[in-house]
């Protein structure tokens, strides 16, 4: 059936701006350093040492438009990069491109063999009807695990005495899945045009020893 849309496209972005995106550390001071934030002064009484960087994540979800040949909605040419779950020309979120929905983290704290960093990514979505996900790899093939509670959370090693890359930093790529629910912006019933972005959520990093990530809050 060809159901009438007042738009075709959204631009929606994940705030994750110097102040939007939220490190979190229970355990005491830290240093930390950003590449989108002014950098970091690295105290020696600092119990952590994290580096973060992260992509524009500003995204688009196409609704598509009517194609009375084909009897389907049909996305843009222009929308490419589609998320885990969006078939390439369907109706679905684009913009996953490795580049902008990526998040690094290294963890540069000199720990004891043995004990390591757990991070855990929070990812609260302000429109309803849309579903984060992360993934380890820039194809989303490979998600990364959630706990009980809904949240994604890994374990970082930076033994002093033998560091190593493949243990002490993580890239992770966010997914959106599931159609925004017209009106959430509190308007008029749709989303703002394209050229002017809705803001999709937030992003909060905690980060723990594993001591303290086990005895929860």
């Amino acid at each position: 059936m060809n159901r009438m849309r007042k738009i075709h496209k959204i631009s929606a972005i994940l705030l994750t701006g110097a102040a939007a995106l939220t490190v979190v550390f229970p355990g005491g001071p830290a240093s930390v350093s950003a590449a989108r934030d002014s950098g970091g002064h690295v105290g020696e009484n600092d119990k952590y040492i994290i580096f973060m960087e992260w992509g524009e994540m500003n995204f688009t979800y196409d609704y598509g438009r009517w194609n009375p040949n084909t009897f389907a909605y049909e996305a843009d040419d222009a929308s490419i990069c589609p998320a885990s779950g969006t078939v390439q020309g369907q109706p679905g979120w684009y913009g996953f491109d490795g580049s902008a929905n990526r998040l690094f983290i290294r963890d540069s704290s000199l720990t004891e063999e043995g004990e390591g960093t757990v991070f855990t990514v929070e990812t609260e979505m302000d429109i309803q009807g849309v579903t984060p996900f992360w993934y380890e790899d820039p194809g989303l093939s490979i998600p990364l695990e959630q706990t009980e509670g809904g949240n994604w959370r890994f374990e970082l090693f930076n033994d002093k005495d033998s560091p190593s890359e493949e243990e002490n930093q993580k890239e992770l790529y966010l997914s959106l899945a599931g159609e925004p629910a017209d009106g959430t912006d509190g308007t008029d019933g749709s989303f703002e045009p394209e050229n002017n972005p809705v803001k999709t959520g937030q992003i909060t990093v905690i980060v723990q020893t594993k001591k303290e990530a086990e005895e929860g809050p």
